[in-house]
């Protein structure tokens, strides 16, 4: 599943998993929903791929909930948003 998936079925998360992505993020980033292991890892490899930790996803539903106070964008201009929010200030 890819990132602007996760996104746009956020609500079937639990506030206690994290979301882990490959890099270099996009919406179409391959993307993978757990909670984070014991170990506190922030990589880990799957089939070859890195996923590097993206954000938790009860962070992600107050980011969501904001944008849509303050911003009529669509989904993927607000996951354009949380992908910087995450690259920058996390």
């Amino acid at each position: 599943m890819n990132l602007l998936e996760v996104l746009l079925n956020i609500e079937e998360y639990s506030d206690e998993e994290t979301i882990y992505a490959v890099k270099d993020w996009t919406v179409a980033s391959d993307t993978i929903v757990m909670v984070e292991p014991d170990d506190g890892a922030v990589e880990f490899t799957v089939d070859r791929r890195v996923y590097s930790y993206f954000l938790e996803v009860f962070l992600i539903k107050e980011l969501l909930s904001d944008l849509s106070e303050k911003h009529e964008l669509p989904l993927e201009g607000k996951a354009l948003c949380i992908i910087q929010y995450a690259s920058n200030d996390a």
